[in-house]
């Protein structure tokens, strides 16, 4: 049985979840979530309802993603099958495990060995797609209401445990309006994740 993900897209926007389908079904049930308008204030509202509705759920863990990701060459199924195994194993402590972190742009990460599929990082950018643990959702709902932006109040909050793969598996799409300022083109984020592609090398050489 493939895992459910729940992928946030906007209404206006079906070409986006009708290529999630295509690009995601053979590893992936999908189930749309209509997300909130208004910016950086639209994506924190949206991700937050979600939070919210999926914390009341009985499951290990929960999928979120946007709808403009795709995997990158890194991607495949045993990979893929690799982290089903991991996230399914209780004995693994985590908060939450992301696929397209941006990693550099000043953010002074340090990456610790997790495991031999995963490192620890200090802070990200970037929420595209996210394993959520569900005692995450279950403990900090609270916490994460407190502040305006994402950022700081998760993929910047030193005391959860945030694991990414040790290869960059996920992209966004780019070259477009960014959803969030929805003027400034998103093309200059590649310099972000081809940064991210060389700290990620460079800390699996260290090891």
């Amino acid at each position: 049985m493939k895992p459910i993900a729940y992928c946030i897209n906007l209404d206006d926007r079906p070409k986006n979840i009708d290529r999630i389908y295509k690009d995601w079904s053979n590893y992936l049930d999908i189930k749309r979530v209509s997300a909130t308008t208004g910016g950086v204030n639209g994506c924190r509202l949206s991700h937050l309802k979600l939070f919210e509705e999926l914390s009341n759920l009985d499951a290990a863990y929960f999928i979120i993603m946007e709808d403009d990701v795709y995997q990158t060459s890194h991607f495949t199924n045993s990979i893929w099958n690799e982290i089903i195994a991991f996230i399914n194993d209780t004995n693994n402590k985590w908060d939450f495990i992301t696929f397209d972190p941006i990693l550099g742009v000043d953010l002074k990460n340090k990456l610790e060995r997790y495991s031999d599929l995963f490192f620890k990082i200090d802070c990200f950018l970037s929420t595209g797609m996210i394993i959520y643990n569900r005692n995450f959702f279950k403990n900090n709902i609270s916490i994460l209401k407190e502040y305006p932006v994402l950022d700081t109040s998760m993929t910047h909050n030193k005391d959860f445990i945030k694991l990414t793969y040790k290869k960059l598996l996920v992209r966004q799409y780019t070259d477009k309006p960014s959803t969030v300022s929805g003027i400034i083109n998103t093309g200059y984020y590649n310099n972000w994740w081809n940064e991210t592609e060389n700290i990620l090398k460079s800390a699996n050489q260290m090891l």
